[in-house]
């Protein structure tokens, strides 16, 4: 049995003081690393090297990431992290795909605006190693089972009976993507949020259109 998003936003993650105390050095060590890879480049940033660009011990760096693969990740990660908080603390009222919708368009603001140039370095560069990758597929999966786990209960269907939440999650994950890869092929004349909640309104579109017709079908 899948889990509901009940099930799921019960565990989302929550600092403790202890937690709190430390984010101050974890995000040190993602600045210190993001300027060292755009200096150096992925393959000759050592963990050794972020440390010291950070003014931290290198075993500070390995108590918060294992390996550069997680150091390099770390943005997604915590995205992925405060998007599960932000499903617990979800109105009820509001449809899953609705509060999707304006949390990837809040996001891409963000991102548009504030992180501009350090994102599409990230976009061309550090994102694309093969290690990387493989990390980035993962937190991709993470995604797609709270997708999935959010649209089941928009569609009131159970999702080991139906595949329509997994295909309309793929759908609106893939519209993320495509988004993202249009506006870093065009940085100066894209519109990142334009084009990401564009792709998502078409998917909410085909979701109205598959609930129009289930409730015919009732």
């Amino acid at each position: 049995m899948r889990p509901t998003m009940k099930e799921v936003t019960s565990h989302a993650p929550r600092k403790t003081g202890r937690a709190l105390r430390k984010s101050q050095s974890r995000s040190a060590l993602i600045h210190a690393a993001a300027e060292l890879f755009a200096e150096l480049g992925y393959a000759d940033t050592t963990m050794q090297a972020v440390a010291a660009r950070a003014k931290l011990h290198v075993q500070t760096l390995y108590k918060h990431f294992p390996n550069k693969e997680a150091l390099a990740i770390a943005p997604e990660r915590d995205l992925l992290e405060r998007f599960t908080v932000a499903m617990q603390r979800k109105d009820p009222e509001t449809s899953f795909s609705s509060f999707w919708r304006e949390w990837v368009c809040v996001s891409a603001t963000r991102t548009q605006n504030d992180f501009r140039d350090g994102q599409l370095q990230r976009l061309q560069t550090t994102l694309r190693v093969p290690a990387v990758v493989g990390h980035a597929r993962a937190i991709s999966n993470e995604y797609l089972d709270l997708l999935e786990i959010g649209l089941a209960e928009e569609l009131q269907v159970d999702t080991n009976s139906s595949r329509y939440p997994r295909l309309f999650a793929g759908m609106l994950w893939e519209a993320n993507n495509s988004a993202t890869a249009i506006w870093a092929r065009n940085p100066a004349s894209g519109n990142l949020v334009k084009e990401i909640t564009g792709g998502i309104d078409d998917v909410r579109r085909l979701i109205s259109l598959w609930q129009a017709a289930n409730s015919f079908d009732d």
